[in-house]
């Protein structure tokens, strides 16, 4: 027993070997075969094309057809595709059918194979897309649809266009649809679906409209704001969105994306989309279709719908509405909280009970906090809707860093409380600005300086003017002294000048280049140093995007100092006067670079 299992290992390695020694050769008739390491024939020349042999088996070509064989010469994958691509190792992706026409394959379609030759997704489809994500678009008969990275079709080939999957798994069919005149991925009408990446159907594709709900961020207008009170503007662009969701629609481009993060999805059989359902990122129906204007996507337990403009929730469980009467408008649960409007606005429970006073604004929740107006004055409402401050302070700004800068009185100082109404930091400012990027600032009888969140002054309030920090924990800032109208450096660290010199222009370290501040003479003579004050790009360049030129400039250069000859050459190189001169023209002496 122990020599026949010998003798099979020696004939096993023997083939092995042989196969490796067999080497492609070319006849004087341009035929290929295979010759031994003696240079004798193995395999006659009956080939147009061949490769060398690896793991038992080479890559063949006869007239326009390719496939494989073994060391024997019998073909283990028929000779008798157009194209054959390695996908994996067990996988060839095959196509077969085609024609060349002055060298280009026309009309082939696509499939895949195993290592033996055996089909596993026969080739008849035009097209197959690159695997990402482990899916693949596939096209037959004109029709869409995708397979996953085990060659399994999860979405048939019956839809005129679909979506690209997206990170969450999902993506969007289109039957029926057609193309605009004169281009290949604008669709017109149809009815869309959505698929998860399983192959589950989603949305049954029958709606003229459908979407996702996503985050609703709401941009106030110049006019909205221009109606503002000054505070009620810091306010709103201080503060956070209203807490809700919107309808946004699918993309009408072949293979866009769905977006990633959203709620669920809608459909409408409506070309304005409304009288929707709201579908669960599962699939389950949570509101039909046709009962409302407007329904959107349950949170806590409640949708928020719309009938003749109006507002009111549904409880999902039991399909009844919670308030008595509709709304003006409707913001979604929070922690079993809601804010509605209707003659004003008030914070009502799950049960619909009303649980706040009425005021006259409620600003979108920040750190679980509300910031409400009276119409008399501000006030404070924690996540539960209970008075942290009555509505009658002058001013209250929405949280930054866990504090809110608050004026209780028209004439009084400002200063810093916590989400609990507590001082922080004692008001007594001139002035001040929330906290951003780390540190407030603040006036004092005595000048401008930089607060931490616990009211230590890191930069002493002494200074006439203070540039606005642009960087998170900024090392460095710029301040004016009360007795220069020149810009100096301070150092954030230790409260001292940087450096010795000043300047009439300047931006913020970090800001545009890492490391780097542009400054100036002045607005129109420009340059940049580093944090040590040395001048990198001397202060001769006209405005900001020179600079950033001629700095990128020195970094590639290699040079270890950009000298002022070299920032006029890249003004000049950037003057486009240059351009209109002619051979016969005297050219002005300014345009000279030398």
């Amino acid at each position: 027993m122990k020599k026949i299992f010998l003798l099979f290992i020696s004939i096993f390695v023997g083939m092995n070997l042989y196969a490796q020694d067999l080497i492609p050769d070319q006849n004087g008739k341009g035929k290929w075969g295979y010759v031994d390491s003696n240079g004798t024939v193995v395999i006659k020349y009956q080939y147009d094309e061949a490769s060398f042999f690896v793991s038992e088996r080479a890559k063949v070509r006869k007239g326009d057809n390719y496939g494989y064989i073994n060391p024997q010469n019998k073909a283990i994958v028929p000779i008798k595709y157009n194209t054959i691509d390695i996908y994996n190792s067990n996988i060839y992706k095959v196509s077969t059918g085609g024609k060349y026409k002055d060298g280009v394959l026309f009309d082939e379609k696509y499939g895949f194979i195993d290592i033996n030759g055996a089909e596993i997704l026969k080739p008849e489809y035009e097209e197959i897309g690159l695997f990402k994500d482990g899916v693949a678009y596939i096209k037959k008969d004109g029709k869409y649809g995708y397979i996953n990275d085990n060659i399994e079709i999860i979405i048939p080939c019956t839809y005129n266009a679909v979506g690209a999957y997206n990170n969450d798994g999902f993506v969007w069919v289109n039957s029926g649809c057609s193309f605009e005149k004169n281009s290949n991925s604008k669709i017109q009408g149809g009815k869309y679906g959505i698929y998860d990446k399983n192959g589950k159907l989603i949305l049954l594709a029958k709606y003229s409209t459908a979407g996702v709900f996503v985050p609703y961020v709401y941009n106030y207008t110049d006019a909205e704001l221009n109606k503002m009170s000054e505070i009620e503007k810091i306010i709103c662009s201080e503060g956070t969105s209203h807490r809700l969701l919107r309808k946004m629609s699918i993309t009408h481009e072949l293979f866009s994306k769905l977006p990633d993060d959203f709620a669920g999805f809608y459909g409408s059989t409506k070309n304005d989309g409304q009288k929707n359902s709201v579908v669960s990122r599962d699939g389950e129906v949570l509101i039909k279709e046709g009962k409302y204007q407007h329904a959107f996507y349950p949170e806590e337990g409640f949708a928020i719908i719309i009938e003749k403009n109006a507002y009111n929730f549904l409880n999902i469980s039991t399909g009844q509405k919670l308030l008595k009467s509709n709304v003006t408008d409707a913001w979604a649960f929070q922690n079993g909280r809601a804010i509605v409007e209707k003659n004003g606005f008030y914070m009502i429970n799950a049960d619909g009970d009303i649980v706040t006073p009425t005021y006259k604004n409620i600003f979108p929740k920040k750190d679980d906090v509300y910031i409400v107006s009276s119409g008399n004055g501000y006030g404070l409402l924690d996540n539960e809707g209970k008075e942290i401050i009555s509505p009658d302070k002058y001013s209250i700004y929405p949280p930054s860093y866990g504090l809110l800068m608050i004026r209780e009185k028209t004439n009084t100082p400002y200063g810093f409380i916590d989400t609990t109404g507590k001082y922080v930091v004692p008001a007594k400012y001139r002035k001040a600005y929330s906290y951003k990027y780390g540190y407030a600032t603040v006036l004092t009888e005595n000048g401008w300086g930089e607060i931490d969140v616990t009211g230590k002054e890191v930069v002493k309030c002494r200074w006439n003017n203070l540039k606005l920090k642009s960087v998170e924990n900024p090392e460095y800032l710029w301040a004016q002294p009360k007795s220069s109208t020149l810009w100096y450096c301070i150092d954030m660290r230790t409260d001292n000048y940087a450096f010795a010199e000043g300047y009439n222009w300047c931006r913020n370290f970090d800001l545009d280049i890492n490391g780097i501040a542009i400054v100036g003479k002045d607005d129109s003579h420009l340059g940049c140093i580093d944090k040590a004050g040395n001048i990198i790009i001397p202060l001769v360049l006209p405005d900001y995007e020179t600079v950033i030129e001629a700095y990128n400039k020195f970094k590639d250069s290699g040079k270890a100092k950009w000298e002022p000859i070299d920032s006029y050459r890249t003004i000049l190189y950037r003057n486009d006067k240059r351009n209109d001169y002619d051979l016969y023209n005297t050219i002005d002496g300014s345009l000279w670079d030398y």
